[in-house]
């Protein structure tokens, strides 16, 4: 699984904050030929784990499991700050922003959670 298509299936559970990544060993491998499996997991829920992929023999499972780790810490850093901006941009302070006519006091809007994940899916891309 490349970057963009980790961050595509991190989007469609927006409403979980996947914060680690975990190791399942396959039962029905056999011993000479062990096979795992790849999850990320919302710490908060344990049962809310997503599953990533299964590991090829030979495979270097720490270095996958390093790379997917920092991938997420990336998109969570990126979905905080735009939670955080959103936040902001809807707090009774700002909407209540009005010059001396009364009328609204235009804010440069900050991005929007979407727009910062489909930044981040197109830097994954390049």
């Amino acid at each position: 699984m490349d970057k963009t298509h980790f961050y595509e299936r991190l989007m469609r559970w927006q409403h979980l904050h996947f914060n680690d990544v975990i190791l399942r060993e396959r039962q029905d491998n056999a011993a000479w030929d062990k096979k795992y499996e790849i999850y990320i997991q919302d710490k908060t829920r344990s049962c809310a784990q997503l599953y990533i992929r299964t590991t090829q023999p030979g495979e270097d499972m720490l270095q996958v499991m390093d790379e997917y780790l920092r991938w997420l810490h990336e998109y969570n850093e990126v979905r905080t700050d735009a939670q955080g901006a959103a936040e902001q941009k809807n707090s009774p302070a700002q909407r209540s922003l009005l010059n001396e006519n009364h009328h609204r006091v235009y804010v440069n809007p900050t991005p929007s959670l979407l727009s910062s994940a489909v930044r981040l899916t197109q830097n994954a891309q390049r």
